[in-house]
C-alpha cells in the first residue's frame, strides 16, 4: 500500500509498507520543473524493492556481516547467509523485504511498524522496529530509526533510495559532483567485504572539497574495478557534517545530514541486470547511486558489534534529505 507526503511547494514523497520503503520523490529543478529523482522499479515487479533494495528499509542490519559471525559481549551469533557465505542487509528475511504496518499517517508525515521474532534470520530479541518520515516546510524529509528488543540484539538500520538528480534514469549519475566529508574509507576485498580503514588523501576515494563523480568513475583502481564503482563505507568526519550531491545541468541539490557515524557510497554497478523502471525503462549501471547512512561496518578482525540495542536501550538514529536549487 502507498501513502504520500506533501508540502506547499509541490515536493511529493510516496512510501510504501512493503520495506517501509521510499517510492518516489518528486522535486523542481532550476525551472521549476518536476521530475523523480528516486530510482522507482516498476510495480508490477513481484520483487520490489527486494531487487537491488530500492528505497527499501536496510535492516536489522544494513551492510555486510562476514561470513554472517559477530559478536554481541563477547558471545558469537550466527547469521543466516544470503549473499554466499556473508550476511548482506538483514538477511533474505530482513526488513526491506517484509510488509510493514501503517500506524499513522498525514499529510506530511508516515509511521510504518514491523516485528520479528527472536533468532529472526540469527538475530537474537522479540524485536519493534519503527521508521516515520517527516517532511516540512523546508523541504526536507526526515527519517526516524528506532528499535526496541527485549534482549541485547544487534540493530544498524539504513535506507536505500537510489539518486539521479536529473530525473532521468535512462542517463548515468556521472554528471552528478559529490562533497562527502570523510578522511577515511573502508577498503574492500573482492567479495565486498570491508577490511580496514585507510586514508582517503591522494586517492579517487577523497570527495572532501568535492568532485564531479565522471572522472572518478573512470579512473583505473583496483578497488574501484571490484564494484564496477564505488561501493565504500566512508567514516565521517566531523560526525554530523553535510553530505552534498548536485546535478549542475538541473540545479537540483541534495543535502544529506545524519547522527550516524559513517556512510556507504553505491554507485550502482550491479544496476545492469534489467531491472524495470516506471515509465518503460530499464535500470543500467550507474544511473543512480545510493549513500547508506549507518554504523561503521563490522570487518573478519573486529566483528564485536560496537553499538548494542538492549532492553531500555533502544536504537534511535536519523537521516534527513533536503532538497534545493541553485539558480
Amino acid at each position: 500500500m502507498d501513502f504520500e507526503v506533501s508540502n506547499t511547494h509541490g515536493i511529493h514523497v510516496t512510501l510504501c509498507t512493503r520495506g517501509a520503503a521510499i517510492r518516489r520523490i518528486e522535486t523542481p529543478d532550476r525551472f521549476g520543473r518536476f521530475s523523480n529523482i528516486a530510482l522507482s522499479p516498476c510495480a508490477r515487479d513481484q520483487n520490489w524493492p527486494r531487487y537491488a533494495y530500492a528505497g527499501a528499509t536496510l535492516g536489522p542490519s544494513a551492510g555486510r556481516v562476514p561470513e554472517g559471525l559477530l559478536t554481541l559481549g563477547g558471545k558469537p551469533i550466527a547469521l543466516q547467509p544470503n549473499e554466499g557465505p556473508h550476511h548482506l542487509h538483514g538477511g533474505a528475511l530482513g526488513l526491506s523485504g517484509q510488509d510493514w504496518v501503517c500506524e499513522g499517517a498525514s499529510d506530511t508525515a508516515v509511521r510504518f511498524c514491523c516485528s520479528l521474532p527472536d533468532r529472526w534470520e540469527g538475530y537474537p530479541g522479540n524485536r519493534l522496529f519503527t521508521v516515520t518520515y517527516s517532511l516540512d516546510a523546508q523541504d526536507a524529509l526526515t527519517i526516524r530509526l528506532h528499535a526496541e528488543s527485549d534482549a541485547p540484539t544487534w540493530v544498524n538500520l539504513s535506507n536505500h533510495v537510489y539518486w539521479n538528480l536529473s530525473g532521468d534514469f535512462s542517463t548515468s549519475v556521472a554528471s552528478h559532483r559529490l562533497l562527502l566529508p570523510a578522511d577515511t574509507f573502508y577498503w574492500n576485498n573482492p567479495e565486498h567485504i570491508p577490511q580496514a580503514a585507510r586514508p582517503v588523501a591522494g586517492t579517487p576515494f577523497d570527495f572532501r572539497r568535492g568532485a564531479l563523480l565522471g572522472p572518478r568513475l573512470q579512473t583505473e583502481n583496483s578497488q574501484l574495478a571490484i564494484a564496477h564503482g564505488y561501493n565504500n563505507a566512508y567514516c565521517l568526519a566531523p560526525e554530523g557534517a553535510p553530505i552534498r550531491l548536485s546535478h549542475p545541468a538541473s540545479g537540483r541539490v541534495l543535502q544529506m545530514t545524519t547522527d550516524l557515524p559513517a556512510v556507504t557510497l553505491y554507485t550502482g554497478g550491479y544496476l545492469d541486470a534489467g531491472l524495470p523502471l516506471e515509465g518503460g525503462l530499464t535500470a543500467s549501471r550507474t544511473c543512480a547511486l545510493a549513500l547508506e547512512p549507518q554504523f561503521c561496518p563490522l570487518t573478519r578482525t573486529a566483528r564485536e558489534a560496537p553499538f548494542i540495542t538492549a532492553p531500555g536501550q533502544p536504537y534511535d538514529h536519523w537521516i534527513a534529505c533536503q532538497w534545493s536549487v541553485n539558480s
